[in-house]
């Protein structure tokens, strides 16, 4: 059944019909069909003819799947195909190089250095922003989940870089320089047959200066030797146009905070001349950071603008900017300083949380312990107006306190600000108070607890002592499985 199936594969791959491979063969329709459908078997000659007619031997056709075979023959086909151009290319690079001026050899290098630096200095951004991203995906997980989870994707990416940037390197020195060389090399020996047969008297020097021509001077000035270079600083103009951009974007960003300032300080107006001079240090601000902007613009534009009017105009706002600093430090002088805070300038929170074994209270600030008949803590902060304290519980009954300097609260800040600079006040005090309020045991325990590491701590250091064990250990069973093996091998020896 072999041979009929494969007669009808064949005759189906190469789109014949009944008829047209009858032809072929020189035989009748129905001679086919009776081979197709096994009621009969044509003659060795006609095997013979068929192999011959589409690339098979007989065993292959009798006895095989000729699908296979020829799927076969096609992976052998292409695994040659790749062999062949591999060398290929290795050997018209040796061409090439051997075709070379040392000038010119050292500037093919340096230039393929260059594109590896640049393909290695793409990949290295690519892979820190894709490690911030594998962090900000699965830093929830485990750690030796998410451990192995970025050893992985760090082991493919590397693979894949390595693989992709030297294929990249090749196709372009293939680009620039080969494809490039044996069109050249084509030219020149189509314009040495032209000459030959237009010229048949030539002397024999002339024939050998037709066969020095062969050696073609690669990438020489009539060929635009310099593009790539061009190419390279387009690019780091681009690059740094870029960079120039995000500038421009920060100054404008600068120079829309200058100008809510001059709203905003019209609500320190009754400040006197403190007002007067930020009002003036913002304005020379504003033209200042105009005259900036507009150069950062022509520069990225190309356009050109009038150095004159833009000398001008910096200089009226570097002198605007002195007036106005000089007039606030006027102002500022006449500022009063307050070192005691009274109470309208203090501002108080309160927080209760359950007394356990493992309570305890971290924190950078002095804790005030104050007996009382409270059985649960009772924590009071107190805090300077601008400032803010946190306090947090953690999951391990730790309770955790912190503050900064300055709050978050801009309506506040500000409106704190107004008042205090219309009174012409300067506060220099950072005032932060911790009190605890409990019973004498609960603050002995807290004492107690304060002065030991935590529970997470204590499980951690568990953790970690562990894994220095089983480290141990394992380093302990390597030993001696390598001293096992060595015995079993000596006494295979003897």
């Amino acid at each position: 059944m072999k041979l009929s199936e494969n007669l009808k594969k064949i005759r189906k791959e190469n789109n014949l019909s009944q008829e047209q491979l009858a032809e072929q063969l020189g035989v009748s329709r129905q001679a086919v069909s009776k081979w197709e459908s096994g009621q009969s078997y044509p003659e060795m000659d006609k095997v013979l003819n068929i192999c011959k007619l589409y690339n098979y031997n007989i065993d292959e056709l009798l006895n095989e799947n000729v699908t296979s075979v020829k799927e076969e023959k096609e992976a052998k086909n292409n695994f040659n195909k790749l062999i062949e151009e591999i060398l290929s290319y290795i050997t018209k690079t040796v061409n090439l190089f051997s075709s070379m001026k040392f000038r010119q050899k050292v500037k093919c290098i340096f230039e393929q250095f260059i594109i590896a630096f640049c393909i290695i200095f793409i990949f290295a951004i690519v892979g820190i922003v894709g490690s911030e991203v594998v962090r900000f995906l699965f830093s929830f997980l485990p750690n030796k989940i998410y451990y192995f989870i970025r050893d992985v994707l760090s082991s493919a990416y590397l693979i894949f870089c390595l693989v992709s940037g030297i294929a990249v390197l090749l196709h372009v020195f293939k680009i620039r320089y080969l494809d490039y060389y044996t069109f050249a090399k084509e030219e020149n020996n189509v314009d040495n047959i032209v000459e030959k047969n237009a010229e048949d008297n030539e002397t024999k020097s002339e024939v050998k200066l037709d066969k020095d021509r062969e050696k073609i001077i690669i990438r020489d000035p009539a060929h635009s030797e310099s593009k790539f270079f061009n190419a390279i600083a387009k690019i780091a103009v681009f690059c740094f146009k870029a960079f120039v951009c995000l500038v421009l974007g920060f100054f404008a960003f600068c120079l829309i905070g200058l100008l809510v300032g001059v709203v905003c300080s019209f609500l320190i107006a009754k400040s006197g001349l403190f007002f007067v001079g930020l009002l003036l240090s913002l304005i020379g601000g504003i033209v200042g950071n105009t005259v900036i902007l507009e150069i950062l613009f022509n520069f990225i534009v190309n356009r050109k603008a009038s150095k004159t009017r833009i000398g001008i105009s910096f200089l009226i706002a570097l002198i605007v900017c002195g007036i106005g600093l000089g007039l606030g430090a006027i102002g500022i002088s006449k500022f009063k300083i307050v070192d005691e805070l009274s109470k309208e300038n203090i501002k108080t929170f309160e927080y209760e949380y359950d007394m356990t074994d493992d309570t305890r209270i971290s924190t950078v600030y002095e804790l005030n312990y104050i007996e009382s008949n409270n059985k649960n803590i009772k924590i009071e902060l107190e805090a300077f107006k601008y400032n803010n304290i946190y306090v947090d519980k953690n999951v391990d009954d730790s309770i955790y306190i912190w503050g900064n300097i300055g709050n978050y609260d801009l309506i506040d800040t500000l409106t704190l600000l107004k008042d205090d600079i219309n009174n012409k006040t300067i506060y220099k005090s950072e005032y932060m108070k911790v009190n605890v309020y409990t019973t004498k045991e609960n603050i002995q325990k807290l004492k107690e607890n304060n002065s030991t590491k935590s529970r997470v701590e204590l499980m951690q250091d568990t953790i970690d002592e562990l894994e220095t064990t089983i480290r141990e250990k394992d380093n302990t069973i390597n030993n001696l499985q390598e001293k096992i093996n060595s015995f079993e091998l000596e006494n295979n020896n003897i």
